[in-house]
C-alpha cells in the first residue's frame, strides 16, 4: 500500500498544468485607430502551433501592405497574449476575456487600445 502512495505522489509531482495555448490559436482581427487617421487600420493575426508545439504567428495589415510579417516572439500564458514584431518595432499584449483579446498595441512610442476577435474557429485554415 505504501508503494501505491509513493507512486501516486510521484505522479502528482510530475503532472504539468494543461496547455492553454490552444485558446490563442486561430485567426484574429482588430482595427487600430491611430491618431491623425480617418480610417481604422485593420490588423490580421494568424496564430498556430509549430510541429514542435511552439506558438508561431504572422501579421497582415492589408491597408498598408500586402506583406505578411512574421511575429518574432509570441507567448500565451494565464490568459495573456504577448507578441513582439521586430520588423515593425511593435508589440502587443492582451488579455483573453469572453473570447476577445483586450489589449495594447505599442509602436513608435505610442500605445493604442486594440481588441482582437476570432474570425475563424481554432484549427481551421
Amino acid at each position: 500500500m505504501k508503494a501505491i502512495y509513493i507512486l501516486l505522489f510521484g505522479l502528482l509531482l510530475t503532472a504539468t498544468p494543461q496547455d492553454d495555448s490552444n485558446k490563442a490559436i486561430g485567426h484574429w482581427v482588430g482595427n487600430l485607430s491611430a491618431p491623425g487617421t480617418d480610417q481604422p487600420i485593420p490588423l490580421i493575426f494568424r496564430i498556430a502551433k509549430s510541429k514542435q508545439g511552439i506558438l508561431i504567428a504572422t501579421l497582415e495589415s492589408p491597408k498598408q501592405s500586402s506583406d505578411i510579417v512574421k511575429i518574432d516572439e509570441i507567448s500565451f500564458e494565464k490568459g495573456v497574449l504577448k507578441m513582439n514584431i521586430k520588423r515593425a518595432q511593435a508589440s502587443y499584449e492582451g488579455t483573453l476575456k469572453d473570447g476577445v483579446f483586450e489589449g495594447i498595441w505599442s509602436q513608435s512610442g505610442q500605445s493604442l487600445e486594440l481588441k482582437l476577435t476570432r474570425t475563424k474557429k481554432k484549427g481551421t485554415s
